[in-house]
């Protein structure tokens, strides 16, 4: 199926005063192919057969191998088989973990609590390697977390640890940049943690975590203490984040955490998305103090959201995922701090996940959602307006 899609019709404006812009809406050319399994949960997309292109992996709920979707000289994409990674996979990130150039894929396999990752062969496929995290593993950020040049990788823990008495767990795994991951530390969050994103949000030149708590209704603040100078060199093992410092965003139970400027100072903002559709921007004065600006209203069921740019005017806009009304929402930032109102772009059933990509090479980003309803990928490739690419 292949459609030309123009939104014919704006959302609510904003919660506050401030999205009242209305500029022309973005139009997109909507392709749907099968995940590759049952309940398609998160995507990524990474050059996998290294041929130039972009292809996508899929991690699907209810089967235990990563769906791959290559593309094709064409335009589209053709199916291939994925690693086994466990029943409930849930997060996916791509990166090279083992430094030879291949992408890998890093996901979050909650049936079996631990991180999976699937190093590249660059031809498609690869080969899985599993290593312990905490009980239901959900999302995952991969970033160098201690300095060493290697990546490491953060993971939301989702269900509540009993020895924590009700509190939730971040594991931190560093990289050996050999593609290993050897456990580091356990963090300590609030109720059961359902996102995890890396930033310098003090200044200081270490990346920091933000951890979304969807049962808590918070978010936990880890800022990175490890030294960063040749005379006292990071820590190699444990110690590396004080404690969490917890602060309310004020809404519904949450999924969906970014981090990017959103307020025009450069500075990284934290943005959150509630299952209400509530998009609650966190502006952040520097040292990881953050203020409440003006929400966005997008739709029930809100389940991930991405920063992109996609109108390529220079600054960071938002697309959310929302299973209420099976659609995307599109905020532009019209300038610095100030937002359009909601477009609504349809997908398939029950979308669980959007990332952006530019998948044609065009310029242009284009997105790309999971719908876990109908076990489809919807591609959203941009257009000029009059269906072509």
């Amino acid at each position: 199926m292949r459609s030309a899609i123009a939104a014919a019709a704006l959302l609510a404006a904003s919660i506050g005063a401030q999205a009242q812009v209305v500029p022309a809406p973005l139009t997109f050319a909507e392709r749907r192919w099968p995940s590759g399994g049952d309940t398609p949960f998160a995507v990524a997309a990474a050059d996998l057969d290294r041929d130039g292109r972009l292809d996508l992996a899929v991690t699907n709920a209810g089967s235990d191998a990563l769906g791959l979707l290559l593309a094709t000289p064409d335009g589209g994409f053709r199916s291939a088989p994925g690693a086994s990674v466990g029943l409930t996979a849930r997060g996916l990130v791509a990166g090279d973990l083992d430094g030879d150039g291949a992408a890998d894929l890093v996901v979050a396999s909650a049936s079996t609590n631990h991180v999976v990752v699937v190093r590249g062969d660059g031809h498609g496929g690869g080969t899985a390697h599993a290593f312990p995290a905490g009980l239901a593993p959900f999302q995952i950020a991969v970033a160098d977390l201690n300095g060493d040049g290697h990546a490491d990788v953060a993971v939301a823990d989702e269900s509540n640890a009993n020895a924590f008495a009700g509190r939730g767990e971040v594991s931190v795994l560093f990289g050996d940049g050999h593609g290993v991951l050897v456990p580091s530390t356990t963090l300590r969050a609030d109720t059961n943690p359902s996102d995890v994103a890396a930033a310098d949000l003090d200044g200081d030149g270490r990346l920091d975590l933000a951890v979304l708590n969807w049962g808590s209704r918070n978010v936990s603040l880890f800022r990175n203490r490890s030294a960063a100078t040749p005379a006292a060199p990071r820590p190699a093992n444990g110690g590396l984040f004080d404690d969490a410092r917890t602060f309310a965003y004020g809404g519904a139970p949450a999924y969906a955490l970014a981090i990017g400027d959103v307020s025009g100072d450069t500075r990284p903002d934290l943005v959150i998305g509630d299952a209400q559709g509530v998009v609650h921007l966190l502006i952040n004065d520097g040292k990881a103090q953050f203020t409440a600006a003006p929400s966005l209203q997008a739709a029930a069921g809100l389940r991930s959201l991405v920063l992109v740019d996609l109108d390529r005017d220079g600054r960071l806009d938002i697309a959310t995922a929302n299973t209420g009304d099976d659609s995307v929402s599109i905020f532009r930032q019209v300038a610095a701090g100030s937002w359009s109102a909601a477009q609504r772009v349809p997908v398939g059933s029950h979308p669980r996940s959007v990332r952006a990509a530019d998948l044609d090479a065009d310029g242009r980003m284009d997105l790309v959602v999971t719908n876990g309803g109908s076990n489809e990928v919807s591609v959203l490739r941009q257009t000029d307006g009059a269906g072509e690419m």
